[in-house]
């Protein structure tokens, strides 16, 4: 009975050792990222691009180790592409997106901690097409989804937290997009709209790897 009630004992001093997020902290942070690429293949084709996005969120533990918050999105791409007799290709765009999450810790020694998360959100994002600078499309894209990640965490100081994770694991959404086409003159000869619903399953992760920061602020008291 004394080896049983040592182990119990062992157990939850190793439990309070553990990080864990205190009911009533307030949780802020986000990710930030950026990615550029130049190529040139042997018919002297060049093509550049770049993207980035900010993405903050803000939340509080309803109960320990469980946090639900707000987040937003902003982000932006371009792509160029010149081909070898100098016409020039231009796609840019940007995305704004607000939505819901929630977050679940699970200690797993001293400072790590094992995290799932689940996103559900509203998105808006445009993109221009431009043929040696005259405006040849146009595309308005509203989106709906759900998403999961799961990632770790690792406790640097009292407040702050980094982590890594694979988001978009599981992700279902619908898109209303809307296109236009326009002349050189710049008159619209086509106009369509399609809607779209899909399910991805990327159980892999391997596009999806990323850094990130949490400032958890403790519950006073």
């Amino acid at each position: 009975m004394k080896k049983i009630t040592l182990l119990f004992s062992g157990i939850l001093v190793l439990q309070i050792a553990n990080a864990q997020v205190v009911k009533g902290s307030i949780f802020t942070g986000g990710s930030v990222g950026i990615n550029s690429s130049e190529t040139e293949n042997s018919n002297g084709d060049k093509m550049t691009g770049i993207n980035w996005n900010i993405a903050p969120q803000i939340g509080k533990a309803i109960q320990q180790n469980k946090v639900i918050g707000i987040e937003f999105l902003i982000g932006g791409v371009t792509n160029k592409n010149t081909n070898s007799i100098g016409n020039v290709s231009k796609n840019s765009g940007n995305q704004y997106g607000v939505g819901m999450f929630y977050r679940q810790y699970f200690p797993i020694y001293k400072k790590w901690m094992f995290y799932g998360q689940t996103n559900a959100g509203v998105n808006l994002s445009n993109a221009t097409v431009f043929n040696n600078g005259i405006k040849f499309s146009e595309i308005n894209t509203l989106g709906i989804n759900i998403s999961t990640s799961l990632g770790i965490t690792y406790q640097v100081s009292k407040k702050l937290w980094l982590e890594a994770g694979l988001s978009n694991l599981v992700a279902i959404g619908y898109n209303h997009q809307k296109s236009n086409n326009y002349s050189s003159t710049g008159v619209v000869i086509s106009s369509f709209k399609t809607n779209n619903v899909a399910a991805n399953f990327n159980l892999n992760g391997t596009n999806n790897f990323g850094f990130g920061f949490r400032w958890i602020l403790p519950a006073k008291g």
